[in-house]
C-alpha cells in the first residue's frame, strides 16, 4: 500500500514554469544553398510530441519559441535534403542561435524505375503512374485530373517517396513532415517532369553550428549527436543487410568501439548534465549491443541520477536498463520508485508506468500490474499510453464480464 500512494503522489507532480527562451537561426542546403521551403518542428524532449512548427523565410531564416529551460527536441526540414534533428539545452533565459545546413539525401544508383502517385489517384500506389525515361536525365508522366494543379510525391529515386526534382514546383509540408510537389494543370491534365540533374548526389552531410549558445548546450548538442550517429549507422547497416539478403544478426554492425568510446567520454566528463547525457547515450546503445560490458553500464548508472534530466531523452530505457544492471532487485526496484517520485516530467513517470505495467503483467504480479493500470487510466488517462492502456487491456485481477 505504501508503495501505490508514493506512485499516486509521484505520479500527479508536474515541472515548475519557467520563462520562455528565443531560439533563432538559418537553415539551408549544403554551402548556405536556398531550399525551395524549409521548416523547423520543436518537440518534446523524446520526441513524441510536436509543440510548434515553424516555416523558414526564403532566405532561410526561423525562429522558435522554447517553453522554458532544459532539454528540447529540434527537427529541421526542408526540400531536397535530409531531415537533420538535435537537441538543446536551454539555460537561464538565453537565446540560441543556430546555423543548420542539411545534408544530402542518399540516392539510389544506375537508371531507376520512377512512378508518381498524388492527389489524382488518392495517393494510391497501386495505381502510381510509371514515368517514361526521355534521355539526358529526364523523366515524364502524363495524370488526368479535374482539378488546375496537381499534387504529388515520386516514387523509386531514394529509400521513399520524394517531392524534389521537379523544375518549377511549389510545395506543401504534410502533416507527418514530408513534402509534396505541386503543379498546374490545364484541359484536365498536367505534364509531370522529373530532372536528374536537380537531384544534389554530391553526399555532403549536414553540418550544425551554434552562432550564441552556452558550452554546457554546445556539449549536450554533440554528445547527443554523436549518439544517434551510432544509431543512425546501425540502422544504415541493418538496410544494407537487408538489400543484400543477408542474416539480420548480430555480425552486421560492432557496437564495442562506439560502446568503449562513449564509455571512456563519459568517464572523464567533469559537468554534471553532460555525464548524465552521456551515461544515457551508453545504457541505451548497450541495450543493443549483444555483447554489452554490464559493469560500465552499471558504473554508467550511478552516474544517471533517477531524478536526472537526461532521462527525457529516452524515458522507456529506464527500466530496462536498470534490469539490465548489476544491481540486485532491492536496488533497481528503489531506482524505479525515486524515478517516479523526483522526476520532474511527466512523460518520463508515464514511460516508466506503463513499461514497469508491462513486466508486471508479464510477470503475472497481477496485483502490481493493477496499481501502475489504476494510475495510467485515471491520472494519466491524458496521455497517448494512457488512452491506449484503458482501449487494449483490461484491469488485471479483475474478472471478465458476466463471470464471478
Amino acid at each position: 500500500m505504501r508503495f501505490f500512494l508514493l506512485l499516486a503522489v509521484a505520479a500527479i507532480l508536474s515541472p515548475p514554469v519557467s520563462a520562455q527562451i528565443d531560439c533563432s537561426g538559418v537553415v539551408t542546403g549544403p554551402g548556405g544553398k536556398p531550399l525551395p521551403m524549409a521548416h523547423v518542428a520543436l518537440l518534446t524532449p523524446d520526441a513524441t510530441s510536436v509543440l510548434q512548427v515553424n516555416q523558414a523565410t526564403t532566405t532561410g531564416a526561423f525562429r522558435v519559441t522554447l517553453p522554458g529551460s532544459g532539454l528540447w527536441f529540434l527537427r529541421f526540414t526542408g526540400v531536397g535534403y535530409s531531415d537533420y534533428s538535435m537537441v538543446v539545452y536551454a539555460q537561464d533565459r538565453r537565446p540560441i542561435e543556430l546555423t543548420i545546413a542539411l545534408g544530402c539525401h542518399n540516392y539510389f544508383a544506375g537508371q531507376p524505375d520512377i512512378s508518381v502517385i498524388g492527389d489524382f489517384n488518392l495517393w494510391n500506389i497501386l495505381s502510381a503512374v510509371p514515368m517514361k525515361y526521355q534521355g539526358h536525365g529526364l523523366y515524364t508522366a502524363e495524370v488526368h485530373t479535374k482539378s488546375d494543379t496537381v499534387t504529388f510525391r515520386l516514387r523509386g529515386i531514394r529509400d521513399r517517396d520524394v517531392a524534389e526534382g521537379v523544375r518549377n514546383a511549389t510545395y506543401v509540408r504534410t502533416p507527418d513532415g514530408l513534402y509534396n510537389a505541386r503543379i498546374p494543370a490545364s484541359g484536365g491534365k498536367a505534364i509531370i517532369r522529373f530532372e536528374e540533374s536537380l537531384l544534389d548526389r554530391s553526399g555532403t552531410p549536414a553540418k550544425a553550428v551554434f552562432v550564441a549558445a552556452t558550452d554546457r548546450t554546445k556539449r549536450i548538442a554533440s554528445a547527443v549527436s554523436r549518439w544517434w550517429k551510432g544509431e543512425q549507422d546501425y540502422i544504415a547497416a541493418r538496410l544494407n543487410a537487408a538489400r543484400s539478403r543477408k542474416p539480420l544478426d548480430s555480425t552486421i554492425f560492432d557496437w564495442r568501439p562506439r560502446l568503449a568510446a562513449l564509455f571512456r567520454e563519459e568517464e572523464k566528463e567533469p559537468d554534471t548534465l553532460v555525464r548524465s547525457v552521456l551515461a544515457l547515450a551508453y545504457v541505451s546503445t548497450a541495450l543493443k549491443a549483444r555483447d554489452r560490458d554490464v559493469a560500465s553500464a552499471t558504473t554508467c548508472l550511478e552516474h544517471l541520477g533517477p531524478g536526472s534530466q537526461a532521462w527525457e531523452l529516452n524515458p522507456d530505457a529506464l527500466s530496462l536498463s536498470v534490469r539490465k544492471s548489476s544491481w540486485p532487485e532491492a536496488k533497481w526496484e528503489a531506482y524505479i520508485h525515486e524515478a517516479l517520485a523526483r522526476q520532474p516530467s511527466r512523460s518520463v513517470k508515464e514511460a516508466v508506468l506503463f513499461n514497469e505495467f508491462q513486466i508486471a503483467l508479464l510477470s503475472e504480479e497481477k496485483e502490481k500490474a493493477a496499481g501502475y493500470y489504476d494510475i495510467l487510466t485515471t491520472q494519466y488517462a491524458d496521455t497517448p499510453r494512457g488512452k491506449m492502456i484503458r482501449e487494449k487491456y483490461s484491469r488485471p485481477g479483475t474478472p471478465p464480464a458476466g463471470k464471478k
